[in-house]
């Protein structure tokens, strides 16, 4: 049993105070594997309490805090859908990277039809991938591209949907034909961004949600798609 820490080093430790983070299925999306990457906000304490409020890849809101062991990690241990689920496993300070942590849990939810999503029940492994986040200065922006690509895949798309955009003070504007009615924003204190989207096929308008990750100039998220959810992801141009 590892000790707690009684305060973040002073020396190669993560940074104190906020956080962004996803939570991304291992694998191949389908009935009983959502497709969208869970996300959420932390907050790191000096005394090494890590505080996270986010939403598992099936689009169900949670809250977690968790104090630092020694060995500079976090044990993850969340009881879901009234103790018949659960969300277990270790968030590392990344190797290389105080500024990021990286870790696997295991996230196991039970059938059932009160669930609006999957409920044909879970057993997925997620990859936690979390990046310390500074807000954006007056005139600095809180992503390092003008261009980027918004992608759209997964829950009831028969084809995935990808859009260009530009990046500029700290907007989002979307370039090109856009048929599927993309638009999204931040809110740059948090790195939380929310959108909307019409569906191309079905004709609905589906919500987008997610953060930027610093540490790779991206944005992972979801969007509810009737019972699955799908993919919501902002990365770079490709440069030639």
């Amino acid at each position: 049993l590892e000790r707690i820490a009684p305060s973040v080093p002073r020396t190669n430790a993560p940074p104190i105070g906020r956080y962004t983070f996803a939570l991304v299925n291992t694998n191949e999306p389908g009935e009983l594997t959502p497709g969208g990457a869970g996300f959420g906000t932390g907050k790191l304490s000096r005394n090494g309490a890590f505080r996270l409020t986010g939403t598992l890849p099936d689009g169900s809101p949670f809250n977690e805090s968790v104090r630092m062991s020694r060995a500079q990690r976090w044990p993850i241990y969340l009881p879901l859908a009234r103790d018949r689920g659960l969300l277990i496993g270790w968030v590392n300070v990344a190797t290389n990277d105080a500024a990021g942590l990286d870790g696997t849990l295991q996230w196991l939810r039970p059938v059932g039809n009160e669930f609006d999503q999957y409920p044909g029940g879970v057993t997925n492994q997620l990859t936690f991938v979390g990046s310390a986040y500074a807000p954006p200065m007056a005139n600095s922006p809180a992503l390092s591209w003008t261009n980027g690509l918004v992608q759209l895949s997964g829950g009831l798309l028969e084809v995935g949907v990808t859009n260009a955009v530009e990046f500029a003070g700290n907007a989002f504007t979307l370039s090109g034909a856009n048929p599927a009615a993309i638009n999204f924003a931040l809110a740059p204190a948090t790195g939380v961004v929310t959108g909307t989207f019409t569906h191309p096929w079905a004709g609905t308008v589906n919500t987008l949600r997610g953060v930027i990750l610093q540490r790779d100039n991206s944005i992972r998220g979801l969007f509810i798609d009737g019972t699955q959810t799908g993919d919501f992801r902002v990365v770079p141009a490709p440069t030639e």
